[in-house]
């Protein structure tokens, strides 16, 4: 029999990540080793399992408390997350019957999972704590091959809930591939890490990337960049400061859906947003807000960007970041009639907090504050029902900006800096304004530019 979804009704793998500890260092790691690389294309099926290997490998290895927690916990969710469906079905089988439990799974989590029950007797055919790659490649038929004869498995019975084991399946006389048992919980969801609810429930992932790559942080570095060595030292220390400001913002991201959705007559939801309930925003989100909050603040004051020394910069940070909670708060508890008046302060606070601490130049004040009215603008038109298709960001974005500048030059006119400036906002805007043209051009439709 199968262990992970048949035996027992949940994933092995996933319930150790989610055990381990630290919590923040296993979060990057399981980032990193199952999330960055594109382990199907390159291996297919087998490429997930040496994912699954790895990433367990270091948490075991490079962490070795995590093995002795393991120990403590393993039979405890075994008995927790046994298939008592599975059970009763394998209570039919003959007396004397020989029971092998073969698993792509490692062996050190596995075996531990069954010390306390009435299988820890079986035996086990799992994956070894220093496998070879070629080892997943094998499939279950060949594993099981190296230790019985060809007899022995025609004539043995074999629960999966896998089609991935059909060589196994078709090698023996009572195949029964069985509905997975138990639901599948990525580990992910009980580990914080910057952005993942913003990604994985919140918003397509395209989008995200779009705003905090190429609006959020690119505002911070045009709207102080004076010049090329500034504009250097804002795309170093910009990406930590917005991502500080958005681990906050997150919560209230999370909060919006767990708290302010249900008194909405048709919130907007995601269906992958009910998956995160549980998940331990706070305070992780604050912990790694304020680390990555010190590592942009040493960066500017290195570079001479801060407006104070830096432990008054990292004080005034810190309440911009408390004040961005309370107003999000706020506006997650209101009347939906009511949040028009409290969505224009975050986004003020969200666009313009880091300019509290680090220069700013004149126009950059102005592309600021036109981006906070426009979000407001845009919001209150989806309050009143207003189609999406009736307007642009952009477009507003840069009319709003064209009648600030002209302000500015008409009523403090030597306020204006030089041309640098003026040049990268200019650039960055009409970029903006043309992106849908330029997302079709380098995706190959290039029909419109013909």
């Amino acid at each position: 029999m199968d262990f992970d979804h048949t035996l027992l009704a949940a994933n092995s793998t996933e319930l150790f990540i989610s055990r381990c500890r630290p919590k923040a260092v296993t979060a990057v790691v399981e980032f990193l080793i199952r999330h960055c690389f594109p382990w199907g294309l390159v291996a297919g099926q087998a490429g997930f399992r040496i994912r699954d290997y790895l990433c367990c490998l270091v948490l075991l290895v490079f962490i070795p408390g995590n093995r002795r927690r393991w120990a403590v916990d393993a039979p405890k969710l075994f008995a927790e997350h046994r298939s008592e469906t599975v059970q009763r079905w394998l209570s039919r089988a003959p007396q004397g019957a020989k029971w092998v439990i073969i698993s792509f799974g490692l062996d050190a989590l596995i075996r531990p999972m069954l010390a306390r029950s009435e299988w820890a007797g079986a035996m086990l055919i799992a994956t070894p704590l220093w496998s070879r790659p070629s080892h997943f490649w094998r499939g279950k038929l060949m594993q099981a091959r190296a230790l019985f004869s060809g007899v022995d498995i025609a004539g043995a019975s074999f629960f999966t809930d896998s089609p991935g084991d059909s060589d196994l399946l078709d090698a023996v006389v009572d195949r029964r591939l069985i509905t997975p048992q138990g639901q599948v919980r990525p580990a992910g969801l009980s580990l914080y890490l910057p952005l993942r609810y913003l990604i994985c429930a919140k918003y397509p992932r395209r989008y995200v990337f779009d705003q905090f790559s190429l609006v959020d942080i690119a505002l911070v570095v045009v709207c102080g960049a004076r010049d090329l060595s500034s504009l250097w030292w804002l795309l170093l220390a910009g990406p930590f400061m917005t991502l500080s400001l958005m681990c906050i913002y997150e919560i209230g991201y999370f909060e919006n859906d767990f708290v302010a959705a249900p008194r909405e007559a048709s919130p907007t939801v995601s269906a992958e947003a009910p998956l995160f309930v549980g998940y331990p925003i706070e305070p992780s989100a604050w912990l790694w807000s304020l680390l990555f909050a010190l590592c942009g603040l040493l960066i500017a004051d290195r570079a001479g960007l801060l407006l104070a020394d830096l432990s008054t910069a990292l004080m005034l940070w810190l309440a911009l970041l408390l004040l961005t909670r309370c107003v999000f708060f706020v506006y997650n508890r209101q009347a939906v009639a009511l949040r028009v008046a409290t969505y224009l302060p975050l986004q003020v606070l969200k666009t313009g907090s880091v300019f509290a601490v680090f220069e700013m130049t004149a126009l950059g004040a102005v592309l600021a504050a036109s981006q906070a009215v426009m979000m407001w603008l845009v919001y209150v038109g989806y309050r009143l029902g207003v189609g999406r298709g009736l307007y642009r960001k952009e477009s507003i974005r840069f009319g709003v900006f064209l009648v600030g500048s002209a302000l500015l030059v008409a009523f403090s006119p030597e306020s204006v800096e030089g041309g640098f400036s003026v040049v990268v906002i200019l650039v960055w805007l009409c970029t903006r304004l043309c992106k849908e043209a330029l997302g079709r051009y380098f995706r190959g439709d290039r029909t419109r530019f013909a």
